[in-house]
C-alpha cells in the first residue's frame, strides 16, 4: 500500500529544512544597511501627497509640443546674427550717402562765401 515515512526520515528531513532556514535566515547583521524609520521620515508621506495637483489639475497647462512649437515660432520670429549685418551694411551705406551729401552742402557754403552777398541779395544766407 502506501509508503509511510520512518521517524528517521521525518527526523532527516526535519534537519535539512533546519540547515536550510538557518543558512538563509536574515539576521540582525543582514539588516543593518537598510533604512530605519528615521531615516524614512524625510519622504513625502500619502497625506503630504494628497496636496499634489491630479492630472486633471494639469490638463490646462501646455504640454511638450506646444511648448515646442513656441519656441519653433520664438526662432522664426528672432532677429539672426545675418539680419544684423545687412543692417550694418544698410546703415554704412546711409552713413556714407549722408556724410557725401554734408560734404558736397560744405563745398556749396563754402562757394557761396567766396561771392558777395550784394550779387545775391542781402538775406539769402
Amino acid at each position: 500500500m502506501g509508503q509511510t515515512a520512518t521517524t528517521q526520515d521525518i527526523m532527516q528531513s526535519l534537519e535539512e529544512m533546519m540547515d536550510f532556514l538557518q543558512e538563509n535566515m536574515v539576521v540582525k547583521d543582514d539588516l543593518k544597511d537598510f533604512a530605519t524609520k528615521a531615516d524614512l521620515e524625510r519622504f513625502a508621506t500619502k497625506a503630504d501627497l494628497e496636496h499634489f495637483a491630479t492630472k486633471a489639475d494639469l490638463a490646462g497647462f501646455a504640454t511638450k509640443s506646444d511648448l515646442q512649437n513656441e519656441l519653433n515660432n520664438f526662432r522664426s520670429e528672432m532677429v539672426t546674427k545675418s539680419d544684423f549685418k545687412w543692417l550694418e551694411e544698410r546703415t554704412r551705406q546711409d552713413t556714407n550717402a549722408i556724410v557725401e551729401e554734408v560734404v558736397a552742402l560744405r563745398k556749396d557754403v563754402n562757394a557761396l562765401k567766396g561771392y558777395p552777398l550784394a550779387e545775391y541779395g542781402e538775406g539769402i544766407l
